[in-house]
């Protein structure tokens, strides 16, 4: 129950209030009316708050101070919440106080039979607190007529019949109990058939373990096969100073004897291919290169003198035939020309008129051609002056493109005006739509 006219009131959990055109749960802005029992809903005077979407409300004591009381939360455009206030007739928290003017038969006799009393003591402890919370015209009569006798008669001797708990009235609740408490049959039978298998197991494990330490068995050969070992270790082994550094192990390598390491594969054979008596080039070829060695390429393959394929004699013959019996008679010219690791060209094949008509010039004055090529300036000149879109040198100019990054503009009445290099020739113009209370107006670079 809510304690009414408490001085200081409990918070009141009303609820979430949530916009309706977007399902938004409000967490400010909520306002709380208060409407009394029996009184006019009005504005409340407490305190509001938020706690995870919820709208909470701890009112004043005097909206409290009624039978009940309505919280209203509501905000404009939601859903208003609200929570109706029983209070109790105790201003503290947790009590609730009972109206005897209320009770219907209010003195009638109260009825406590069915109490259940464990001992005198309690009897009369329990009997005065029910009197105490009862009116003063119930306490007088039977209960107190009655409370000697209920106090007397609490677990005496006389108060329990002779023979009333034989051993055949416990026996069955009893044992019950007591079986309750214990495994069952099946239970042992479960635990011994499991001891039953570890057991076997452990003991399977331990002769297992007793015939591998046997003289003979696993383990025994394992640690006689390692004491073989450790036997052979010097007793005092030498000293640090007997052990040969990195420096002696290197010059030792380096000293071996290469004939001993020729394994396939292994660095000492391939020190030894490369040896080749300190000098390979005196290796004779194909010698006993296998197929696919270099030198057994180069001395199959290379089998007679180079000089003595430069000359055609005889019909083609596949595998023998020259290159330059391949040439016409024209090329085969060029080639006379080689003399002495020299190229000497015929003056007739790179002369001026031959060079013209290569690049495809029609004047005999190869500088006055050459003067009419297109500079690099010009080249950029004319990209300039050409349409973005190509094909034309009039309409949107690549140089007028530019001018918008470089040169001055301005926006007025919504047209945007570029200049050219002077920033005082108009070059061209476009409408624009302006943003009220865009700031940017006008550009005007150094």
């Amino acid at each position: 129950m809510y304690p009414r006219n408490a001085v200081s009131p409990e918070r009141i959990a009303i609820g979430a209030i949530v916009q309706i055109s977007d399902g938004a749960v409000q967490t400010s802005g909520v306002s709380i009316k208060v409407m009394p029992q029996g009184g006019a809903a009005g504005a409340g005077g407490g305190t509001t708050g938020y706690e995870e979407g919820i709208v909470h409300y701890i009112p004043t004591q005097a909206e409290t101070n009624y039978a009940s009381f309505v919280v209203i939360a509501y905000k404009t455009g939601c859903i208003p919440v609200a929570q109706t206030i029983v209070t109790s007739k105790s201003a503290t928290t947790g009590y609730a106080g009972i109206d005897w003017g209320q009770v219907l038969n209010a003195s009638t006799t109260v009825n406590l039979s069915s109490t259940t009393v464990k001992t005198a003591t309690d009897v009369e402890t329990d009997t005065a607190d029910i009197q105490s919370r009862l009116p003063a015209a119930l306490v007088s009569g039977r209960i107190d007529a009655s409370v000697g006798a209920m106090a007397s008669a609490v677990l005496t001797a006389t108060a329990i019949a002779s023979d009333a708990i034989t051993a055949a009235k416990v026996a069955s609740d009893v044992t019950t109990e007591l079986q309750s408490g214990l495994a069952t049959a099946s239970a042992l039978s479960a635990v011994a058939g499991y001891l039953d298998t570890e057991i076997a197991e452990i003991l399977a494990d331990t002769n297992e373990l007793q015939t591998d330490w046997a003289n003979g068995g696993r383990l025994d050969l394992l640690i006689d096969a390692i004491k073989a070992k450790t036997d052979n270790l010097p007793a005092a082994p030498a000293a640090t100073g007997d052990i040969p550094t990195a420096g002696a192990v290197a010059d030792a390598v380096w000293d071996e004897i290469l004939s001993g390491h020729a394994i396939s594969g292994s660095t000492g054979e391939a020190l030894s291919a490369a040896g080749g008596a300190g000098d390979p080039w005196i290796t004779a070829l194909p010698g006993s290169y296998s197929a696919g060695q270099a030198g057994y390429i180069l001395g199959t393959n290379l089998d007679a003198a180079i000089s003595t394929r430069s000359t055609y004699a005889g019909a083609d013959t596949a595998g023998t035939t020259t290159l330059l019996s391949r040439l016409t008679s024209t090329r085969a010219g060029y080639l006379d020309n080689l003399s002495g690791g020299a190229v000497a060209l015929a003056s007739s094949i790179l002369d001026a008129a031959g060079i013209r008509s290569a690049l495809g010039l029609a004047s005999a004055n190869l500088d006055t051609q050459l003067d009419a090529l297109p500079t690099a300036n010009e080249n950029a000149d004319a990209l300039l002056g050409r349409n973005v879109a190509g094909g034309s040198s009039t309409g949107r100019l690549v140089k007028e493109a530019l001018y918008f990054l470089r040169n001055k503009w301005t926006i007025s009445g919504g047209t945007l005006t570029v200049f050219a290099t002077d920033d005082t020739t108009s070059s061209w113009t476009a409408s624009v739509t302006q943003t009220a209370g865009d700031p940017v107006s006008a550009s005007d670079p150094s």
